[in-house]
């Protein structure tokens, strides 16, 4: 009974995060029809205690969350050379540096409002001159995107920041 229950949460879990996922992707589609274009590269959103949200704009996009052994090998097969991290933490620089070893370009974000300052453009730029009432279904829908807490979201967004506030780190940094 008790496994029952736990397979059952575990696929509600997974149904909640391929719905997160798919949102992610659709807001990437619309980033790129308005003319947005990310940076090359892998972005990759890392958590305190949560496995990192990986992003890697191609034409077939790819987004998933990996365990952080995971994260060079999985880099390495979708042939990434670049990576963007939206956060420095001091448990996470074993990683970057294995990176780096590897041949991979580690950005960081110089300015954690950098990803929040990109969102909020993005809001203002969506509502310029128009009432919710003129707003068409996509606007809406993105704007939701925009205001929503989700990870995937934001590993898409930190790609599009502005190239201006990454900051290249090197074995010695």
């Amino acid at each position: 009974m008790r496994k029952k229950v736990n397979e059952e949460a575990m696929l509600e879990q997974r149904a909640k995060e391929e719905a997160l996922k798919n949102e992610a992707l659709d807001f990437y589609r619309q980033l790129r029809e308005r003319g947005l274009k990310p940076s090359d590269g892998a972005s990759i959103d890392f958590h305190r205690k949560r496995d990192p949200v990986v992003f890697i704009p191609v034409e077939n996009s790819v987004i998933t969350t990996l365990k952080k052994e995971e994260l060079l090998d999985f880099l390495k097969a979708n042939d990434v050379n670049r990576v963007l991290v939206d956060a420095l933490f001091p448990s996470r620089v074993p990683i970057l540096l294995s990176l780096l070893e590897h041949g991979i370009e580690v950005y960081i974000l110089r300015r954690p409002s950098a990803l929040s300052g990109f969102k909020t453009m993005m809001l203002r730029r969506l509502r310029k001159n128009k009432r919710d009432e003129d707003l068409d279904d996509n606007e809406k829908k993105l704007i939701k995107l925009l205001q929503k807490k989700n990870d995937f979201v934001d590993a898409v967004a930190l790609a599009f920041t502005w190239p201006k506030f990454h900051r290249k780190v090197d074995i010695p940094y």
